[in-house]
Order: structure tokens, then C-alpha cells, then sequence
């Protein structure tokens, strides 16, 4: 949710020569345009996307390995962000803040938002780990063997983490052109709110960014040494020089495309949610001659367009999946109800 609409809003009261309601503050029609516009886009490909990365997971037990259950516990987030979040953001933006979803929704929403987000950044983290032990330390077996083991922990660690937005969530009754209406606001100008969000953003966000650069930095130094030196651990026994060459070269290659697209994932994702932290730090702090001089409209350009861009990275995991991983594009084609069906053919 907006931490510091509120106070946006009473600033722009306050350095307004009329008497100003928070009615009367719109978003300028051009960003009605766009705002719908990619939100329709970003919500249909993220839907789709992420649909057919768990119908891959419940049809095709070959992609049932341990990293396409991390990336399913992903998908599960980046759904909950695009099914719930998503629309309610928007139904505030057209309804101008005037909250109409009652008083559990107001705190379940933000809470939501934080829980996938922190339930995201661990299960990156745990993605992270997974690879740094098995390609640069794989004589080292700390990790347990079943995946759900280590997701349900990663969920509930992020449900606690984002259970304080709960408390720090409220309905406030704002005045609009035809009468008070109700908005939903948190605490965001509140001491204790903002020793919490700082604390978070370091131990949720810039800690992580910095331990998965560490990670995958030696796994791709690793990689690249493994890949110079041919020293592949291969399970079982090769006898032809001719096999052993193919299976260096096939898990070799494997291992890179992994690491590709799990430094693309991360890198989305830090991408795409540091406007929105950055800003979100900005106005925790920000006094009201420094939202008085940012300005209404400029203002929630920002928001909607950190916004949006959070929603794309929610959107933008399929694609990558798609993009560079060819287990995932076939798998993709062959969850298609006409793929399928021709496959059939083929095998009969």
C-alpha cells in the first residue's frame, strides 16, 4: 500500500490557496491510459505464465527437479501478487484511495504483499545456496534431500516477517467533495514504523542482493574453471572417450543454463523492485516541504510506474524460463491442448 499518500495529500491541502479535498487531487487522464494499459498486459502474460510453470510441474513429472520446485514456489508468489494485489492497487487508483474492501482486506493486502515478497527474495536465496553447494562445494551436504522441506520454512519465516504490516495497517476516514470516505493508510511517519522499514529493507533486500551476488559469482568462476579444465562429476561409468566428451559437454552446458537464467531471475527482480524501495525509503523519511516540492502528479507517476515495474517481474520469471531454458519451451509447447494432442499422434 501507499505508506505516505496521507501526508501527500494533506501537504498538497496545505499549499493549496483554496480549500482542496482529497477528491478533488486526480491523476491527469494520460496516466489513466497507460496505467490500464500495461496493467492489462503485464496481468495477462504474468497470469498465463505462471499458470502453465505450475500445469508443467503437475503434468510432466521430468521437470520435477529440485530447482523447477524453487522456481514453482516463485510462480505461487508472483500469482498471489497478480491475482490479488495487482487488481485491488488498481481499483484504489481508479476510486481515487476511497477504500471499498472493509477493514480485513485493508490489512490482509499489504501483508500479502510483504509475504510473497520476503517469501520471493528466500526462496532466491535458498535457489542461490543450492547452487553455490552443489557445483563449489558439493563435498559439503547440508541441504535436505526433499525441496518442500526447506519452501515450507522459506513461507513461514516470510508469514512472520509480514505479519507487523497487520498492525501498522488502518482505515482512516478522509474527506472527499461528497462527504468523508474511508482509506486504507499505514503508519508511515510513525518512529517504530520507520526503524522497521529500514531494518527490513537491509535484511530483506540490500543483505540478499549482496549475498546472492557473492554466490553466484563463485558459481560462475566455478563454472568457467570446471568448463576450462573438463572436470565434470559425471554419475556412473563412461567407457568411450567419444560418451564421456558428450556428457561433459551436455552437463556442462545444462549447469550454464541454469546459471544464466538463475542470474536472470535475480537480476529482474532486484531490478525490478529497487524503484519501488527506493522510493518507499524516500518518503518514509521525506518531510512535507519535500513532498510539497515532488508535486501531486509527480508523485504518483512514481508510484504507478515503481509499481508497475514490480509487476513485471512477477510477469517477466515465464518469460525467462521460456527464454532460456529449452527443457522449459518444450515442456511449455507440449502443455498446449494442440501440442499435446499431435504429440499423441506421433507416439501412437
Amino acid at each position: 500500500m501507499q505508506p505516505t499518500t496521507t501526508q501527500m495529500i494533506k501537504t498538497m491541502q496545505d499549499n493549496s490557496t483554496n480549500t482542496t479535498s482529497v477528491g478533488s487531487l486526480s491523476p491527469p487522464d494520460y496516466m489513466y491510459a497507460y496505467v490500464t494499459i500495461l496493467n492489462v498486459i503485464i496481468f495477462a502474460v504474468g497470469v498465463i505464465g505462471n499458470v502453465m510453470v505450475l500445469l508443467v510441474m503437475v503434468r510432466m513429472r521430468i521437470m520435477r527437479t529440485r530447482v523447477n520446485y524453487f522456481l514453482a514456489s516463485l510462480s505461487v508468489a508472483d500469482l498471489l501478487v497478480l491475482v490479488v494485489c495487482q487488481p485491488i492497487a488498481m481499483l484504489v487508483f481508479y476510486t481515487r484511495e476511497v477504500w471499498v474492501l472493509g477493514s480485513f482486506m485493508c490489512k490482509m493486502v499489504p501483508f500479502l504483499e510483504h509475504w510473497t515478497l520476503h517469501a520471493s527474495v528466500l526462496t532466491l536465496l535458498l535457489i542461490g545456496f543450492d547452487r553455490y553447494f552443489i557445483l563449489c562445494r558439493p563435498q559439503t551436504q547440508i541441504c535436505p534431500s526433499h525441496t518442500c522441506l526447506l519452501i515450507i520454512p522459506a513461507w513461514t519465516l516470510s508469514c512472520f516477517l509480514a505479519i507487523p504490516f497487520i498492525f501498522l495497517t488502518h482505515l482512516n476516514l478522509e474527506q472527499h467533495q461528497d462527504g468523508a470516505k474511508e482509506a486504507c493508510r499505514t503508519e508511515a511517519g510513525q518512529t517504530h514504523f520507520r526503524i522497521f522499514n529500514v531494518v527490513t529493507f537491509f535484511i530483506m533486500f540490500v543483505a540478499p542482493l549482496f549475498l546472492l551476488l557473492f554466490l553466484y559469482t563463485s558459481v560462475i568462476t566455478t563454472l568457467r574453471r570446471l568448463s576450462c579444465t573438463g572436470d565434470v562429476s559425471i554419475s556412473g561409468i563412461v567407457n568411450s572417450d567419444e560418451s564421456r566428451n558428450g556428457i561433459h559437454h551436455a552437463t556442462a552446458r545444462n549447469r550454464r543454463q541454469v546459471a544464466q537464467m538463475m542470474v536472470a531471475i535475480v537480476v529482474l527482480f532486484f531490478v525490478c523492485f529497487m524503484p519501488f524501495k527506493i522510493l518507499t525509503m524516500w518518503l518514509t523519511f521525506a518531510t512535507d516541504d519535500d513532498l510539497a516540492s515532488l508535486g501531486f502528479e509527480t508523485y504518483y507517476n512514481l508510484l504507478s510506474f515503481s509499481r508497475m515495474v514490480t509487476y513485471i517481474n512477477s510477469a517477466g520469471n515465464p518469460v525467462i524460463y521460456a527464454w532460456m531454458s529449452p527443457k522449459f519451451r518444450r515442456a511449455f509447447m507440449l502443455s498446449l491442448p494442440r501440442c499435446r494432442r499431435h504429440s499423441s499422434k506421433i507416439r501412437h
